[in-house]
């Protein structure tokens, strides 16, 4: 493994290719760190498996790459993490501390591992395809990561810009953990004042529903200091497009949600549902996981 720095810290995870994508990505998550005071760890994978390396990885059967192979692929990885790095010193002031790692194996496998450090705050992700722009999706592995790991993950769409947000989404069905995420939005929001939007999507836009809004604007405003919020109920037989449909009217830069860990008829967004809206909007969407009881 080459590694620049090796340091416990907390830090968003880039995992990135190299492709024509990655720099985009790699600023969004340099924006991001940067709202959060945190660093930047660029992971990128050397895959054995376009190597004939496609046995079953275990402690007692390692992955090795012939030296000239492994070593030609670390200087190329090198050779790009500085031009990446020269590329950012022009475009953006006072970086986070920014460090690449370097491995090998099965890509899904390793960053799966680095989902384990507590010490990782988020992590961002491409899509799929860029290619084809109008073949958007969370990939079967992307679903994997997000079940791995118990911090954040923003996915950011092919062309979606990724700024300091104006105003951000966050689609509630009035879970217990809405206030903690909440919170952490806020936590980057409030220092560029961005609006948050509080919105929930429902089929009937009663007066029960209108009592449970306000019961949860009424803890909120108890437990955060930020007035810069919005509550609004919207009357919607499709989550999806009622979501996307106010984004596109609010002028929305970011969505977030909470992916519950419940069936799709129980939960506002299940599996189904988060894969349906990344591939609507084409805004970010961060995805906040489910914490489950024993955590």
């Amino acid at each position: 493994m080459f590694q620049i720095r090796d340091k416990v810290m907390k830090r968003v995870i880039a995992p990135i290719d190299f492709s024509d994508k990655s720099y985009r990505l790699i600023k969004a998550s340099v924006k991001l760190a940067q709202r959060m005071d945190v660093a930047v760890e660029i992971i990128h994978v050397i895959d054995s498996f376009e190597y004939g390396v496609n046995f079953v990885i275990n402690e007692a059967n390692p992955i090795f790459l012939p030296p000239n192979v492994l070593n030609d692929k670390v200087g190329k990885a090198q050779e790009n993490f500085q031009k990446i790095m020269e590329e950012l010193h022009k475009n953006i002031e006072q970086l986070p501390e920014i460090f690449m790692s370097v491995k090998t194996g099965f890509v899904f496998d390793v960053i799966s591992e680095q989902l384990q450090d507590p010490e990782v705050v988020m992590v961002m992700l491409s899509d799929k395809s860029q290619a084809d722009y109008n073949y958007r999706d969370i990939s079967q592995k992307h679903e994997d990561i997000i079940n791995e790991t118990n911090c954040p993950v923003c996915i950011i769409p092919n062309e979606a810009p990724f700024n300091d947000p104006k105003n951000i989404i966050y689609a509630t069905n009035y879970h217990h953990q809405d206030i903690d995420n909440i919170a952490d939005i806020i936590k980057t929001a409030s220092k560029v004042e961005s609006k948050i939007h509080i919105v929930h999507i429902t089929e009937n836009n009663n007066y029960r529903e209108q009592l449970t809004m306000q019961g949860l604007k009424n803890e909120i405003e108890t437990k955060i200091e930020y007035k810069n919020i919005i509550y609004k109920i919207i009357e919607s037989d499709d989550t999806v497009q009622g979501l996307d449909d106010y984004a596109n009217s609010t002028d929305a830069d970011r969505i977030a949600i909470l992916r519950e860990n419940k069936s799709l008829f129980q939960g506002l967004f299940g599996k189904n549902k988060t894969r349906k809206l990344v591939y609507k909007t084409n805004l970010p969407v961060l995805i906040y996981q489910e914490k489950r009881k024993n955590q």
